[in-house]
């Protein structure tokens, strides 16, 4: 406890800086909590080790350049890890993710007699390969097949040591929790035990208020331009349907680390921050999410809504459970890129959706109310 009487709380992620779901999930637990807890965050980026902590500089050791196939003991960051639980000497330690650390970070993390408690966010703990895109059975994650078609070679004896590792130490940590039941449901096929579901909340904000001053339809696209996105099926299936409809637009918004393409209607505007989306999202009528792997929760659906914008996602994960076709949204085969064509034209051609309710989203502060209590029952137990 600090003099205040505010637990030490300290988190340990796999990266802060990059501008993804899990990273944003912090950022927004944490300052939501600063006022109850003394927040620090310890993650591992460009072969070191960084530390984050209220009102001082942040500090850097050495540490080891990780690959995605983790292996179980890394020398020097371990090292630097007990530098690091010795500097801070937390009440509790909350791992929200294990990429980049060896995997032996979360029996290290035990074995320093501090609670711990673990949060999920992807497949990480069931595979390398954290998206488990193309896998539809994870119990099937473990096999040779799998791993030469995912690896290149077999590395099965690697894998399966690697899911004994992390059964074994999640036995021992305090409490798991995850954003989704789709996702709890899934963690439950390999591990057995409970996983509590705290969903995601967003930092509330208010839509500009816009003139609509375009005569057509705008689509929207929010997030970074990956594979597993999906983002390359909507951009074919929009080309289709633009000669029909050309004042219709799709507007893209997200890094890319290749040119964008030039295509009629189409516009990509590059990376944007969160302070942006009060300016961004009532420029756009609709919001398109069409995601190729299974999203555990996303937050972009959270933000889309909390604009007010009717949205068409793919069919498929947490993502698509949340969605009612129809009722708050339509759906999609994921990467189907005639049904995407139908779904974008049928917004275009019908007014049902302008009545649609679109539903209250959670906010930043209930989640973390939730996570409060959560913290509380593993210092007490």
């Amino acid at each position: 406890m600090t003099q205040s009487g505010k637990p030490k709380l300290l988190y340990i992620c796999h990266c802060f800086n990059n501008r993804a779901g899990v990273e944003e999930h912090l950022r927004t637990l944490s300052a939501a909590l600063k006022q109850t807890y003394q927040i620090s965050i310890v993650f591992p980026e460009n072969g070191q080790i960084h530390l984050m902590r209220p009102g001082q500089p942040n500090l850097s050791f050495p540490g080891e350049r990780l690959s995605i196939l983790a292996p179980l003991k890394a020398p020097q960051t371990q090292a630097s890890l007990d530098e690091v639980f010795k500097l801070i000497n937390p009440d509790l330690i909350h791992i929200m993710h294990f990429v980049n650390w060896p995997l032996s970070v979360i029996e290290q993390a035990i074995q320093s007699g501090r609670p711990v408690v673990m949060s999920f966010h992807d497949y990480y703990a069931i595979t390398p390969h954290y998206t488990m895109q193309g896998e539809k059975d994870s119990s099937q994650t473990t096999t040779p097949a799998y791993a030469v078609k995912l690896f290149g070679k077999d590395i099965s004896p690697y894998l399966l040591q690697r899911r004994s590792i992390i059964t074994s130490a999640l036995g021992r940590a305090k409490a798991l929790a995850v954003p989704s039941p789709y996702l709890a449901r899934v963690l439950g096929q390999i591990f057995p035990f409970d996983f509590k579901v705290i969903e995601y909340g967003i930092r509330p904000f208010t839509p500009q208020k816009v003139i609509k001053n375009w005569t057509g339809l705008r689509f929207g696209y929010l997030g970074s331009l990956l594979p597993q996105k999906g983002w390359e099926s909507l951009f074919t299936a929009f080309q289709k349907i633009a000669p029909i409809y050309p004042q219709a637009e799709l507007h893209f918004f997200g890094g890319m680390d290749k040119a964008a393409p030039v295509s009629p209607g189409i516009f990509f505007h590059g990376i944007f921050e969160q302070s942006d989306l009060p300016q961004i999202l009532p420029h756009l009528d609709v919001g398109i999410i069409p995601s190729v792997f299974a999203e555990t929760y996303s937050l972009v659906l959270s933000e889309m809504w909390q604009a007010g914008l009717p949205v068409a996602v793919s069919n498929i994960g947490a993502m698509g459970e949340r969605v009612t076709d129809g009722v708050n949204g339509r759906k999609f085969e994921p990467g189907n890129i005639s049904q995407i064509a139908e779904v974008l034209t049928w917004f275009l051609e019908q007014d049902d959706w302008r009545m649609w309710p679109v539903p209250n989203v959670r906010l930043d502060l209930e989640m973390a109310s939730e996570y409060d209590t959560w913290y509380q029952n593993a210092l007490r137990n």
